[in-house]
């Protein structure tokens, strides 16, 4: 019985544990270098328009705005506007959604949201008077996947929320793509932590599973956004 416990309680830890992405390589397959570029403009952020939580999109290309904006990495890309991008993050965490004809609670009460966004404000203070890049790098985000499977999906077969995007840096001045990285970003069990194997062990012997709520959705967006970001910067570096 103990042996069958632990058989399973591996089997829900390595349900966890989010995955790699991709560098960004060239046609041939071969790794890019990004240092002879100093920003990022974002020229499209789009969604498989069959995908739930369409939001996601709208989320992910403001949290990768963020993400460059604050990075001493880059220099201003767009002339991005916080203040409408945190408008549209407080009406979406903090009122309730609906995935597949569920109710979705919000990811967070408005005194929650209050704190996070003064936290925020002061991160991206420093860097709102960054002069803008004379050497961009234009970048097309399509969100190719978002899936949410049903508890049993996670539970049974392994499943994961998941988001999945292709993006593409391309040169300004040429038509083709310089360089592609896939990207992912995983969710794991409602109510259960993205935990290293031992803790997640222990967590998953005794693992309440819970329904997703907008603050799921919310992490999706913010971590594919983070992925994409560090995998610009680790192109940056090279």
């Amino acid at each position: 019985m103990m042996h069958r416990s632990w058989a399973v309680a591996a089997v829900l830890a390595a349900m966890l544990v989010v995955g790699g992405c991709e560098s960004f390589k060239d046609a041939q397959g071969r790794g890019v270098s990004f240092r002879a570029y100093d920003s990022v403009r974002i020229e499209q952020v789009s969604i498989d328009p069959a995908a739930p939580q369409q939001q996601i999109r709208d989320l992910t290309e403001g949290f990768l705005q963020y993400n460059l904006l604050v990075s001493d990495l880059w220099l201003r890309g767009d002339e991005w506007n916080p203040d409408d991008f945190a408008a549209y993050l407080e009406e979406f965490v903090t009122t309730a959604g609906t995935l597949e004809g569920k109710q979705l609670k919000p990811a967070m009460t408005q005194e929650q949201y209050d704190k996070r966004s003064a936290e925020r404000d002061a991160k991206l203070a420093p860097h709102l008077g960054k002069a803008r890049g004379s050497r961009p790098l234009n970048l097309r985000v399509h969100i190719t996947k978002v899936e949410f499977p049903s508890g049993v999906g996670q539970i049974v077969l392994g499943n994961k929320a998941e988001v999945r995007a292709t993006v593409t840096a391309f040169d300004p001045g040429r038509p083709e793509p310089i360089g592609t990285a896939e990207i992912k970003s995983i969710q794991g069990i409602p109510g259960v932590p993205l935990l290293p194997y031992s803790m997640a062990t222990r967590a998953a012997l005794n693992a309440v599973f819970d329904q997703y709520t907008r603050k799921h959705v919310m992490e999706l967006a913010q971590n594919l956004s983070r992925e994409i970001a560090d995998k610009l910067a680790e192109a940056k570096k090279k």
